[in-house]
């Protein structure tokens, strides 16, 4: 004869309990087994470093969590390029609570621009579809800005650096989008 129960709960761990006893009053030994519900699928989170880097060689870090436990063996992590070549190394994923893995890896390659891929599984196989992180490895400087007067300061002969402004307008017309362009008078 078989015995159902219908679990009607939420997400969450639980136990469920069976005994038995017949019809003179002996009984089996109970046994307990823990069930889980879980619909929810892991979060990734790609924590360092920024989109881009200047080195060849960039440490990037990922947190994967789940509300009732993700597992360090269920964490697959892939690195592909849109231009330049890459590759990854040093994957180490650590298993930081029941619910949490941080994992730390390297991205090793030329310039040019790809993206981390990260895909992990929770207890029960809720797979996350994967998460893409696009980067940037740039480790070329960028052209040093030439400096002129802004046409409305300069009073001499065009270019000169040559003024009798008061005040002029000096201009660094850069060749790529800067991150930071500083200037400064007498160093």
């Amino acid at each position: 004869v078989d015995c159902m129960l219908q679990v009607d709960n939420a997400e969450g761990i639980g136990d469920i309990v069976a005994s038995a006893e017949d019809f003179v009053g002996n009984t089996a030994a109970v046994t307990e087994e823990e069930y889980i519900i879980d619909s929810t699928q892991p979060v990734i989170v790609v924590t360092a470093p920024d989109k881009a880097s200047n080195s060849p060689i960039t440490t990037v870090a990922v947190a994967i969590t789940d509300n009732l436990g993700v597992r360090a063996a269920d964490v697959a992590i892939a690195a592909t390029a849109q231009t330049g070549g890459f590759s990854i190394s040093n994957v180490a994923c650590t298993q930081t609570s029941a619910v949490r893995v941080d994992c730390t890896l390297q991205i090793n390659g030329v310039e040019g621009t790809g993206s981390l891929v990260v895909d992990a599984q929770d207890r029960v196989g809720n797979d996350l579809s994967t998460i893409e992180s696009g980067f940037t490895i740039d480790t070329t400087p960028p052209v040093t800005p030439p400096l002129t007067l802004h046409n409305d300061s300069d009073t001499g002969v065009i270019g000169d650096m040559i003024t009798n402004s008061i005040a002029p307008t000096v201009v660094a017309r850069c060749t790529e989008a800067p991150g930071v362009i500083s200037l400064s008078i007498d160093g």
